[in-house]
């Protein structure tokens, strides 16, 4: 039996890993190869350990960051501070003073007027905004991963690569009927990476999460009748066509044909880093049908002030890419919208792109 060439076994992995973060033990165990003899030899890089340990660390500095800025004197009392701590854990303002150790017959009034004074109304949206915004930074990872598939060059193919490619394009009817939600899901190849491009007739809300090998994006109010059409994109064995050309990859797999639609027209929205024409604040209109990936763009944060106890109010802007006549506006929206007037409104913008296909090459 010949011995297995590590040093080209360990590029295989640790290419598929960089794609998937599939692990070691798993990607041997998927090669049929004993991990106890390869694990010398299969191994993340110091470099992507290094990048773990440091993403760990600014995790932690993060949450340590929002602590402190808690804590720092912000002209509220010790017992006030905690009201907050209290408060963001289930927004309950009379639960949170009880916890804060105000007395329970005057809980609920207390925690009206603790609601109604200035600086606690900021101290709670500034660490909703904190908590939101390593939320999004953990989002701008995964956004990152999937612009590197996204600008994959069909070009730059090799026996040991895959190419992501169009798996299925799903519609949905979406309903202009007050609370009216739809879902779209699709089962992709287990370890395999997947791009959901959503372009929609009406302003919709839209979430997308992805469990196990299943991708499901949500529509959730739309603002009148209309229909969504989602572009899923994932590395699958490929359908050997009766003639034309075919490509297989070093295992064997059939990785492209003369049919197979590559994702290689992406094209990215926005200067990053530059406030005016990045993240929140991008606004562009496109000729013919365009759809995009339903990024997380920024947020904004305040006080609803709309009769009883003031609310802590936040919402997220993610990309979308709706129909204009002929053209398709791609823009940043709010995923909710405050019932109420809105106070201490305070914006943060991520600075990131929109990346959006042209759907004339994959309908």
């Amino acid at each position: 039996m010949a011995k297995p060439d590590w040093g080209e076994l360990q590029q295989r992995f640790l290419s598929e890993h960089a794609a998937t973060g599939v692990s070691p033990k798993e990607w041997c165990e998927a090669q049929g190869l004993n991990y106890a003899t390869a694990r010398r030899y299969i191994k993340k890089t110091s470099a992507q350990t290094a990048q773990k340990s440091a993403q760990k660390k600014v995790r932690i500095a993060q949450k340590e960051q929002s602590a402190n800025e808690l804590m720092d004197d912000d002209g509220l009392t010790a017992q006030q501070r905690l009201f907050v701590a209290e408060y963001l854990k289930d927004g309950n303002a009379t639960q949170a003073a009880i916890r804060a150790g105000y007395s329970k017959k005057s809980a609920e009034q207390i925690g009206y007027q603790l609601l109604q004074k200035t600086s606690v109304a900021q101290a709670i949206a500034q660490q909703q905004k904190a908590s939101i915004a390593r939320t999004l930074g953990g989002a701008d990872e995964v956004l990152a991963q999937m612009w590197q598939l996204a600008t994959f060059d069909a070009n730059q193919l090799t026996a040991n690569s895959s190419p992501i490619a169009l798996q299925a394009r799903k519609t949905a009817v979406l309903q202009g009927t007050s609370g009216f939600n739809t879902k779209v899901t699709h089962t992709f190849p287990a370890g395999q990476p997947v791009i959901a491009f959503v372009h929609c007739t009406v302003e919709v809300e839209i979430t997308q999460t992805v469990n196990g090998n299943t991708i499901t994006v949500d529509f959730l109010r739309p603002t009148a009748t209309g229909t969504a059409y989602v572009y899923f994109f994932s590395i699958f064995p490929q359908t050997k066509p009766d003639y034309g050309l075919a490509v297989w990859d070093a295992s064997g797999s059939l990785i492209l044909t003369n049919e197979t639609r590559t994702l290689s027209d992406v094209v990215s929205l926005g200067t990053a880093g530059v406030d005016a024409s990045s993240g929140y604040n991008i606004n562009s209109t496109l000729a013919g049908k365009w759809a995009c990936i339903p990024a997380m763009l920024g947020l904004i944060t305040g006080v609803i002030s709309a009769g009883g106890q003031p609310q802590p109010y936040s919402a997220i802007y993610k990309s979308m890419a709706k129909l204009e006549g002929s053209n398709t506006r791609i823009f940043a929206r709010p995923q909710t919208t405050p019932g109420g007037n809105l106070q201490n409104v305070a914006y943060s913008n991520l600075r990131n792109v929109i990346m959006a296909i042209n759907c004339a090459n994959y309908d």
